[in-house]
């Protein structure tokens, strides 16, 4: 499946280094295109000459910039001809909003918008819980058309119209919507507040020895989360859990190394090792520091689980779920996970007129003693079950589940879970 793009907005960043700066010179964009090609050739994964494979029209061109938005342009048709597809430019606009996101906490109308790569239409994928479009009658499904007074059109990028609804608390804004075909006369009126995205989530099941948890992304905080969801369950007298990662896009890798942890042997485990052309490091479960204090040395209790995936389950989502299904935990899902199996770093970068950022993959990381290939294959389910949420994607979006409390009624997959563990509890 070709990569979407689902922003609350979100992204997949697994590492953040201090800003780098360039004194203001002659030209400014030249000198900082100089720059930027020695840390990419530094810290790129592979051998490369980036400005060598930039080639002279390029550097030419960029040297010629009047605005950012000129030299993002050339560097990044520079970076999509040189580099893998996840070290990309970001433009000055959109460094504070990628570092929100990460927080899990942003001002806004709390929607999930997915942008449409052929029509270009922005769609409404998720309505986060609690935010002020929770309740308000807006749909998942419905294509924004207008914001304010910015009317959409094709060209119109969903940073953009991200941009548009976000903004101070307490300050109004009118979304216009399409739905079924048809355009809504009345706008949605919001009131943008502090939206806080609940990344970790657990839901009542059918089941009294089963639990459920659910992770939509590796924001700050999530292991610690999980760590407290899961001793709740144990405090319930569930004796297994259903752990859900479909459609989430990644996040941290501290993160993901830190939920391995929680159910690893001991802190010696390798969760992740990373591969920066011809070094290699290592991310153990002891690296992991938010963990209590002694957490190694006291008898755990790990109940069994099943771990459910899909095609937009990516990044530090594939590295947990590698990991588990290394532990011995069914892996339950699609043919396969999302397929990115490397790591990104994000330098903020000023550039005299303001500041940008590049987000440049620093290693390919692999799994296990047996050093498992994530990057290209992705994490193959010992389950296969085809869900019939797969249609929404065949129609050219990810399905509306990400916000949507389980189905366990109709979720194919996860009845497929709950046999699974039923048959473990009664061994």
């Amino acid at each position: 499946m070709r990569a979407k793009r689902i922003l609350t907005a979100l992204f997949v960043l697994l590492l953040l280094i201090p800003v780098s700066c360039v004194s203001v010179g002659k030209n400014i964009y030249q000198e900082n295109f100089r720059a930027i090609a020695n840390i990419i050739d530094e810290k790129y994964y592979k051998p490369i000459d980036f400005q060598k494979c930039a080639g002279e029209k390029t550097v030419h061109a960029i040297a010629q910039s009047k605005n950012e938005e000129v030299f993002a342009k050339h560097l990044k048709e520079a970076m999509k001809r040189c580099l893998d597809p996840h070290s990309q430019y970001i433009l000055s606009r959109d460094v504070e909003r990628d570092n929100q996101d990460l927080k899990g906490s942003f001002g806004g109308a709390g929607l999930e918008l997915f942008q449409d790569e052929k029509t270009g239409e922005v769609m409404i994928l998720g309505i986060i819980p609690g935010g002020p479009a929770d309740g308000s009658g807006i749909a998942e499904g419905d294509i924004i058309v207008q914001v304010g007074e910015h009317k959409l059109v094709k060209e119109t990028k969903v940073d953009d119209v991200v941009k548009w609804i976000r903004g101070p608390s307490g300050t109004e804004v009118k979304i216009y919507v399409c739905r079924n075909g048809t355009d809504l006369k009345d706008p949605f009126l919001f009131t943008r507040s502090k939206v806080v995205v609940e990344t970790v989530v657990d839901y009542a099941t059918p089941s009294s020895a089963i639990g459920y948890v659910r992770i939509s992304q590796f924001t700050e905080g999530t292991s610690v989360k999980l760590f407290q969801k899961m001793k709740n369950l144990e405090a319930q007298g569930k004796n297994a859990m259903i752990l859900d990662l479909r459609n989430d896009p990644g996040g941290f890798l501290s993160e993901a190394v830190c939920t391995v942890a929680l159910f690893a042997p001991g802190k010696t485990y390798n969760a992740v090792t990373n591969y920066l052309r011809n070094q290699k490091s290592h991310e153990t479960a002891g690296d992991c520091k938010s963990l209590p204090q002694g957490f190694f040395e006291v008898p755990r209790r790990v109940m069994p689980m099943v771990v459910l995936v899909n095609e937009q389950s990516a990044s530090a989502a594939e590295i947990v779920a590698a990991n588990l299904q290394e532990l011995g935990f069914t892996v339950v899902g699609g043919k396969h996970t999302y397929k990115k199996g490397t790591v990104q770093m994000v330098v903020p970068w000023w550039y005299g007129v303001s500041l940008g950022g590049l987000r440049l993959t620093i290693a390919e990381y692999r799994i296990g003693k047996h050093d498992r290939v994530v990057d290209g294959i992705g994490v193959r389910s010992d389950v296969e079950v085809v869900n019939p949420e797969k249609k929404d994607a065949e129609r050219g979006h990810p399905p509306f589940r990400s916000r949507r409390k389980p189905d366990f009624a109709g979720d194919l997959q996860l009845q497929k879970a709950f046999e699974i563990l039923q048959k473990q509890i009664m061994k």
